[in-house]
């Protein structure tokens, strides 16, 4: 009976096509296969195209003084940038501006000095050609009773979505671009704005300049200019850091801003040249005027900061510790090497004072069985007695007995040797 251990498998006889083919994965298998039933079928999808939104305004801010009672024109301009054709619609809304720089929108009227119901167009909805440009009039009337100040409101061009045509797909964007108009009411003005605030932040722990690996993190600024009046401002203004301890200057232009009454506005940032160590002095300049051209009025504030972050200081210590905990190390590491060679020296120096000891007991030993002539101390007897009794003693304590013999004949040769002298 024949065995299938010899027998070649399917896959090496169908070749190394089949076995790619074999890797391949259903699902897309099942993909490639709808795709050329699609194509036969005559099936396709229909053509997509973006809806672009691109419209330049100008100008984009606005301001008229009215008396009350009148009406004045007021013209807006636009131009389709977009390669595609745009239907816009008209409309005004109020608007307020919180101190962080956003803006909210609401509807006219809601807002006390708003001038959103003065404004009036013929035109609510118009068609702008690709590449176009149009001139849209307005007409602001204002009340007989209007309070003296500044009237704000916001007008905005909104794209109107095209309905869909059948058989095509569009991808569409809304979008809306706003002209700001800003009535002043002549009567009694107040114009007049302060600086409320200056304060600049650094980091305590990171570097205020950029440090590869280790980055940094650059002081913030924030300037709160506070408008007093009853009139807006178009504020500009610059701020210079100079240092009362430390090495580097610099300044930062403060670009307009439109300040509506009633309202304060910050001007922040991070400092783009920032300083890396010391103390800093800061003063800041706004100015403005009676329109957004003229800047006749200055206000100054001032403040101070200081550059001393703790990862410099940190890195300091590490940098003056490293010599000394190496230097530490290497003595460690040449006692660690010289220890035997100390170790030998030592017992060597002692190898040499013992046998002088030796010999000098040796000598006191020969001297004690040496007779002494005259000696007629009592103590020998004493001696006697004990050598004699050493006989009865014990190995150990004989050795005991005879070294206390030895001191004392020591003791009475000294003595007898001083007497004779």
């Amino acid at each position: 009976m024949a065995t299938s251990k010899n027998k070649p498998n399917n896959r090496d006889q169908n070749g190394p096509g089949c076995s790619l083919f074999m890797k391949i994965k259903k699902p897309v298998l099942i993909t490639i296969m709808l795709s050329i039933a699609l194509g036969l079928s005559g099936i396709h999808c229909p053509p997509c195209f973006a809806q672009e939104f691109d419209i330049k305004l100008w100008p984009s801010i606005n301001e008229l003084t009215i008396e009350p009672g009148t009406t004045q024109a007021l013209d807006i301009n636009l131009l389709n940038k977009s390669t595609n054709d745009l239907r816009l619609r008209v409309y005004e809304m109020d608007y307020t501006v919180t101190p962080d720089n956003k803006t909210s929108f609401e509807e006219p009227g809601h807002y006390s000095f708003s001038c959103a119901r003065w404004i009036t167009t013929e035109i609510k909805e118009f068609e702008l050609p690709a590449g176009r440009e149009e001139t849209i009039p307005f007409s602001v009337a204002v009340p007989p009773d209007a309070e003296p100040g500044t009237h704000n409101a916001i007008i905005f061009f909104e794209v109107i979505l095209q309905p869909e045509v059948e058989g095509e797909t569009v991808v569409r964007s809304t979008g809306r671009v706003g002209a700001l108009v800003l009535v002043t009411i002549p009567g009694l003005i107040v114009r007049e704005g302060e600086i409320e605030s200056v304060s600049v932040q650094s980091e305590w722990f990171w570097p205020s300049k950029k440090i590869p690996v280790i980055g940094g993190s650059s002081p913030g600024y924030r300037v709160v200019v506070n408008n007093t009046g009853n009139v807006h401002l178009t504020t500009k203004g610059v701020l210079y850091y100079t240092p009362s301890f430390g090495w580097g200057m610099g300044s930062i232009q403060l670009p307009e801003m439109v300040i509506l009454p009633h309202t304060k506005r910050y001007y922040e940032g991070t400092l783009p040249d920032p300083p890396f160590l010391g103390s800093y002095d800061v003063t800041v300049e706004v100015m403005y005027g009676p329109n957004m051209y003229e800047f006749d009025t200055s206000k100054t504030g001032s403040a101070a900061f200081n550059v001393y972050p703790a990862f410099l200081l940190l890195a300091l210590i590490i940098l003056i510790s490293l010599p000394v905990v190496a230097v530490k190390l290497v003595r460690f590491f040449i006692r660690k090497k010289k220890a035997p060679e100390v170790e030998a020296g030592e017992k060597e120096e002692r190898g040499e004072k013992e046998p002088r000891l030796e010999e000098l007991w040796a000598e006191l030993l020969e001297d004690e069985k040496e007779e002494i002539p005259g000696d007629e101390d009592s103590g020998d007897g004493g001696e006697q007695d004990d050598i004699d009794d050493e006989g009865q003693k014990e190995p150990g304590e004989k050795e005991k007995l005879r070294e206390r013999g030895s001191g004392k004949l020591n003791l009475r040769r000294l003595f007898k040797r001083g007497r004779k002298k």
